[in-house]
């Protein structure tokens, strides 16, 4: 018998997670399906202790929250995965542009999961994306003004505030046994196909396809760069001269400098990065408010 744990996070989405949370519990109370709710009350608090929730008789976990709430949850389940029905609250919900939209009440009765490629960056489980450099710098500005906006326009602001701020460190990337090295302004791992609530610099991922996809725009004059933002807004980059786009399963980027990044909304530092894609897969289904 099905027995839920709900997650919620009520940062999500500047606090829009908890407009939600009475329909998710009127909904599964209405279908007669146990559950237990947790809400955390602090950054990295779900994956702290989803272990400790997800008792034995858990079958499944509904995640109320965003993409950086579902990586807690995945990083502090791994490798004891469990079913994730998401209900996606979050600031950019990048993950759900790759996955079907299901009705609420459809999102706790299907037992038809996706089962998407995770992979790791370094020791932290990734599912949908890192960004290296100026995107990492964008999401920690982001971080530090807290806007409350969601979605693609309130990335797009703090794009612009950096566009023409940033210095593309130097790389020395290896993918699958290929050698890269320069300046790259943009550097992008794709499991899925977008970041900052609807940039899409992986287009042509497929979450599901056991491989990553890799976009650098290598560094380019200031007076170009709005040029190349509205080359991604439109999704026609990949085709550019100044872009490298790949597929991989194993890369490792090295930076001449510490960078800052972004796993799934979540910050990361360093000047290496080991990226692999994992053999298992997360059982998981959407609802998109």
């Amino acid at each position: 018998m099905a027995k839920f744990l709900i997650i919620q996070n009520p940062a999500a989405g500047n606090g829009s997670s908890s407009e939600y949370l009475p329909e998710v519990i009127s909904t599964v109370e209405k279908l007669k399906i146990p559950y237990v709710l947790k809400q955390t009350s602090s950054k990295f608090d779900a994956q702290e202790h989803v272990k400790e929730w997800a008792t034995p008789d858990i079958t499944d976990i509904v995640v109320v929250g965003g993409d950086g709430t579902l990586n807690e949850v995945v990083n502090g389940l791994y490798p004891h995965l469990k079913p994730i029905r998401l209900i996606s609250t979050g600031t950019g919900n990048d993950l759900v542009k790759n996955l079907k939209n299901h009705t609420m009440d459809n999102l706790f009765l299907t037992n038809e999961f996706n089962q998407i490629d995770l992979f790791t960056v370094n020791d932290r489980i990734g599912i949908n994306a890192l960004g290296l450099g100026f995107d990492g710098e964008v999401v920690s500005e982001m971080d530090e003004k807290d806007l409350k906006i969601n979605g693609m326009f309130a990335y797009m602001i703090f794009v612009l505030s950096k566009l023409f701020k940033f210095r593309a460190p130097r790389y020395h990337i290896t993918a699958d046994g290929v050698d890269y090295r320069g300046k790259y302004y943009i550097t992008c791992v794709g499991n899925g196909k977008a970041v900052g609530g609807g940039f899409f610099l992986t287009p042509k991922a497929h979450i599901e396809d056991g491989n990553l996809d890799i976009c650098l725009i290598q560094d380019i004059p200031f007076l170009l760069r709005p040029y190349y933002l509205i080359k991604v807004i439109l999704k026609i980059h990949p085709q550019d001269k100044k872009v490298i786009y790949k597929q991989f399963k194993e890369m490792v980027i090295r930076s001449s400098r510490v960078i800052m990044g972004q796993i799934d909304g979540q910050l990361v530092t360093g000047k290496e990065f080991v990226i692999k894609l994992l053999g298992e897969k997360l059982h998981i289904v959407s609802h998109k408010h």
